[in-house]
């Protein structure tokens, strides 16, 4: 009742509507705000870590590379175990060691490695599988039965060097007049698919 004893005026009643429209309206612009913040952290954090992917990559494909060649090489041993001699283009094997390399993309390359995997029964009459190669990739590393088998950088085949003549000793590719204690050695041309730059090619015999 007011002073004139008239009842008094209620306070005017918010629209129930009105007020969820408005909580929504708040949890709207709260999400939009948010999603710009996710954006503009991933316009920020995005080349950092592509960077950093792109590093990680890099650190592990001398790994990779390694373990490629360490298969190579082991499954060139199990097949001079099993037949006490080193996989040969010709019959009977050369006596001279060969000093350029197979490389695993060319024809001699890829003979060497049909022989270890078995697609050749002439050289492996045993048909026993020493070699297991990786699966070829997007980026062309790995094994194509036409292209051969290419590195970890997917440009270049390894290069294999054997000893035929079976003193025990390789001429050291990278530095003329050295040799290498091994039956087996195989290199790749590292990140920058150069076989003369041996700055950052891989090797088998540097453990």
């Amino acid at each position: 009742m007011n002073q004139l004893g008239q009842p008094s005026a209620l306070p005017p009643q918010s629209d129930p509507a009105t007020k969820k429209g408005r909580s929504i309206d708040r949890l709207v612009t709260l999400a939009l705000s948010m999603v710009s913040f996710v954006i503009l952290m991933l316009l920020f954090l995005g080349p950092l870590a592509m960077a950093q992917v792109r590093q990680e990559l890099n650190s592990t494909r001398p790994l990779s590379a390694k373990a490629d060649m360490l298969g190579l090489e082991q499954a060139i041993k199990g097949y001079r175990v099993e037949y006490n001699r080193l996989p040969a283009l010709e019959s009977p094997p050369p006596l001279v060691d060969n000093a350029q390399g197979y490389n695993t993309t060319s024809a001699e390359g890829r003979q060497i490695i049909e022989i270890l995997v078995a697609k050749d029964t002439k050289k492996n009459p045993r048909q026993i599988t020493f070699y297991e190669p990786p699966v070829e990739k997007d980026s062309g590393a790995g094994y194509n039965a036409t292209k051969g088998l290419k590195d970890i950088w997917g440009s270049k085949g390894y290069i294999i060097l054997l000893d035929y003549d079976g003193d025990g000793l390789i001429a050291d590719p990278a530095h003329r007049g050295s040799k290498i204690s091994g039956a087996v050695l195989v290199y790749s041309a590292g990140p920058d698919g150069d076989y003369t730059t041996w700055h950052d090619n891989i090797t088998s015999w540097e453990r």
